[in-house]
């Protein structure tokens, strides 16, 4: 049995211009007492077929959750960079 469920999953300021970050907010539950941090990572998924392809967009470390039932959100912001290859 998972330890943390995810309720609710919003990305926020969509649709954006490219430039402004990309905002998510996630709730979640704690069901029962976490010995260490939690920790979110937010991850781009290049291709279903080749996990090399992922690229880890950003995390956010949540302290140590110690109360049942313990509800909580996090809040992430990912900017995008465009790179231009030289010739």
């Amino acid at each position: 049995m998972a330890a943390v469920n995810v309720t609710s999953v919003q990305v926020l300021d969509n649709p954006c211009p490219f430039t402004n970050p990309v905002q998510f907010e996630i709730q979640y539950e704690c069901l029962y007492d976490l010995k260490d941090d939690l920790e979110w990572k937010i991850i781009y998924v290049g291709s279903a077929e080749d996990e090399r392809c992922d690229q880890e967009l950003d995390s956010v470390m949540v302290r140590r959750i110690i109360h049942p039932n313990n509800r909580g959100g996090v809040h992430a912001s990912v900017r995008f960079v465009t790179v231009v290859a030289s010739s």
